[in-house]
């Protein structure tokens, strides 16, 4: 998403879209669109929405580390691989929607 934002302004669509913002502004009585700016707005949202994901993903894996181990049944540990958070827990491997990862 980050390199597709990145290099939208320089594509044959934003410019297309560079040459027709003029009319649309006109025809509906909107302030002038900036494609760059517009482009930059949606790269900031989604590296800050990126961040926040990131952390919330870590505060649950925290939170799954603090279950005391008199109410675990078995041995529960989180494991955080490619940006995926996963609970091991008697040796299998679980996504945090609940499914069964099998082991390769």
């Amino acid at each position: 998403m980050r390199q597709f934002l990145q290099s939208f302004p320089s594509t044959e669509l934003a410019q297309g879209l560079k040459r027709s913002y003029p009319l649309h502004t006109k025809r509906w009585h909107f302030g002038t669109a900036n494609v760059d700016e517009m482009t930059r707005e949606a790269l900031d949202w989604y590296e800050g929405r990126e961040s926040w994901l990131a952390s919330q993903i870590s505060e649950m894996a925290d939170a799954v580390q603090s279950i005391p181990e008199s109410s675990r049944q078995g041995t529960i540990r989180k494991v955080i691989r490619d940006g995926h958070l996963y609970i091991i827990k008697d040796g299998k491997t679980y996504s945090v929607e609940g499914l069964f990862i099998p082991q390769e």
